[in-house]
């Protein structure tokens, strides 16, 4: 399937390193390199519909980084983690 759609790969892509970095990344310092990295590419990329979780990402970087302090949440941040998430998986 990737083969004969090309941007469905890379949206795949997005949202799975999204995925990748709340799974396995540890470090808060460590996931803000990350984000920013993945920010960098989703506004790079052709994808208008990623602007919307683009400009989430940037405006709540600070929020979504409290998620790695201590690998526990609370309500705000659950639903935000869930809004980020939602937003990659109905394109």
């Amino acid at each position: 399937m990737f083969a004969q759609f090309s941007d469905i790969k890379e949206a795949y892509s997005f949202v799975h390193s999204l995925r990748l970095i709340f799974n396995n990344t540890k470090d808060k310092d460590v996931a803000l390199t990350k984000l920013a990295a993945l920010y960098k590419k989703v506004t790079d990329s052709n994808f208008k519909v990623f602007n919307s979780i683009s400009a989430t990402i940037y405006s709540h970087y600070k929020l979504i980084l409290n998620l790695f302090d201590r690998r526990t949440t609370n309500t705000s941040e659950l639903c935000l983690e869930g809004g980020v998430m939602y937003r990659f998986f109905s394109i």
